[in-house]
């Protein structure tokens, strides 16, 4: 039996995004890229894994719902500790800011 999946940050930001932009987002916040900008679906944009191991990875995501865009940290297991989480925040805030995107929400 596995170990649920639970949310440790989620960071939302508005901007129009560029191809340019987006890999610099991606780029800055060590996302390894996913998806394209002119897919129409909803869908992840980029993954890093910050912790691999079997079972109870953490893991950051980049998502675009609905037109929503999203940073989203989660783990399985222990959680990541408080100075890599906050290390996770210093650089999706970095990456928002290089993107020239605003960040509108951080929970």
């Amino acid at each position: 039996m596995s170990l649920p999946v639970v949310r440790a940050y989620t960071a939302r930001f508005s901007g129009a995004l560029t191809t340019e932009s987006l890999d610099r987002l991606r780029s800055v916040s060590g996302l390894e890229a996913r998806g394209r900008l002119d897919d129409e679906r909803s869908e992840e944009f980029g993954v890093r894994r910050l912790r691999d191991t079997p079972g109870t990875p953490v893991v950051l995501r980049l998502y675009r719902e609905d037109g929503q865009w999203s940073f989203v940290l989660t783990y399985q297991g222990d959680p990541p500790a408080a100075g890599e989480l906050a290390a996770v925040r210093d650089r999706v805030r970095a990456a928002v800011a290089a993107a020239g995107v605003v960040l509108d929400q951080e929970v």
